[in-house]
C-alpha cells in the first residue's frame, strides 16, 4: 500500500480537480472537494488545503455529513499553518454538527492548552452555537457545571446541552458520595453515621448537591419544558441521594416513559429508593424485592 507522501502530489490533485468539474452531482462533487482537502492537508500543503476547501467545498453551499469531514481536515491545516484560534473554531463547529467526528473534535478542540472559550461568543450567531459554547465551558472548566446549564435553560429550556452538564454535576456528586473504601475508612464507621449509602458526610458536596436539586425541581416546573420526563427522573434520584425517599418516589411517580428507557430507568429507580429506605434487608425484604421487582432483579441472576 502506498502513503499519501508515496504519491505523486501533482498528480493525484490535478486528477481529483478534473472530476470535480466534470461532476454534474453536489454529493459527488462534495466528495472529490474533500479528497482534495485530505490530500493536500496529510501531504502538508496546508495553505492549498485551506484553499481547496474554500474554492471546492464551501463554495457548493451545501453541507451534508461529508462537509464537515472536509471541515475537520481544513482545521487541521489551519493548526497546521499556525491559525490556532481559526482551527478550534472550525473544529468546534465539526463538534457541534458531526455525529462519527465529534469525539475526535472534542480531542483536537481541548488538545490546545489555554483556550478562551468565552472569546468564542463573539462569534456565535445562533443559540445552538451558543449552548454549546456553555457546554463546553462547563465539562473543561473547574467551575460549578450547573451554572452553565442555568444560562442554557433561560433561552433554550429543552437543551440537551443542560442535560449533559447536568449529568456531569451527577457524577460528580457520585463520586463524593459514593466512595469504593466504604468499609476501609474510618471516617465512614464514625457512630454519627448510619453506614447507609449515599454518604451525606461532605458539607461542601451536601451544598452542591441541594444547589442541583433546586435547579432540577425548578425545570419540572417550568412551563417552558416541553419533555419533563428528564428533569422528573433525575429529580428523584437526587432526591435519592438526599435521602429524601417520599420526594423521591413523588418525582418518580410523575415520569410518564414514551420509550423503553424511561421505562427500564422508572423500574430501577423505583427498586433503588425502596432498598435505600430500608433500615435493614431481611430475607424477607429480599423475597419481596423479587416479588416487587422480577423486571429488574431477573436479567442479573
Amino acid at each position: 500500500p502506498y502513503t499519501a507522501d508515496q504519491l505523486d502530489y501533482d498528480h493525484v490533485i490535478n486528477e481529483l480537480r478534473q472530476r470535480w468539474k466534470q461532476s454534474k452531482d453536489k454529493e459527488l462533487k462534495l466528495r472529490y472537494g474533500y479528497q482534495l482537502v485530505r490530500f493536500a492537508h496529510y501531504t502538508r500543503h496546508y495553505e492549498e488545503a485551506v484553499a481547496f476547501f474554500d474554492e471546492y467545498v464551501s463554495s457548493l453551499a451545501y453541507k451534508p455529513a461529508m462537509y464537515y469531514h472536509a471541515l475537520s481536515q481544513a482545521a487541521g491545516a489551519e493548526r497546521g499553518l499556525g491559525n490556532t484560534e481559526v482551527a478550534i473554531w472550525n473544529f468546534f463547529h465539526v463538534f457541534i454538527h458531526s455525529r462519527d467526528l465529534k469525539t475526535s473534535a472534542l480531542s483536537s478542540i481541548t488538545f490546545e492548552e489555554n483556550i478562551d472559550f468565552n472569546s468564542f461568543f463573539d462569534t456565535a450567531k445562533t443559540q445552538n452555537e451558543i449552548n454549546n459554547i456553555y457546554l463546553l465551558l462547563g465539562y473543561y472548566s473547574y467551575s460549578n457545571p450547573l451554572n452553565e446549564v442555568e444560562k442554557i435553560v433561560e433561552s433554550s429550556p429543552d437543551a440537551i446541552q443542560a442535560k449533559v452538564l447536568v449529568a456531569r454535576a451527577i457524577n460528580q456528586i457520585e463520586r463524593n458520595l459514593m466512595p469504593v473504601y466504604y468499609w476501609g475508612n474510618p471516617d465512614l464507621e464514625s457512630e454519627n453515621n448510619h453506614k447507609r449509602y449515599p454518604l451525606l458526610s461532605n458539607e461542601k458536596i451536601n451544598d452542591f448537591l441541594n444547589q442541583a436539586v433546586d435547579l432540577v425541581d425548578r425545570m419540572t416546573l417550568s412551563t417552558s419544558v416541553t419533555d419533563k420526563n428528564f428533569w422528573y427522573i433525575t429529580s428523584s434520584y437526587l432526591n435519592l441521594l438526599k435521602k429524601d425517599f417520599e420526594k423521591a418516589q413523588q418525582m418518580l411517580d410523575q415520569v410518564t416513559p414514551a420509550s423503553q428507557l424511561y421505562i427500564q430507568q422508572k423500574q430501577n429507580l423505583a427498586m433503588y429508593i425502596d432498598v435505600c429506605k430500608q433500615p435493614r434487608i431481611s430475607p424477607e425484604v429480599e423475597t419481596d424485592f423479587y416479588r416487587k421487582y422480577p423486571e429488574v432483579l431477573k436479567p442479573h441472576f
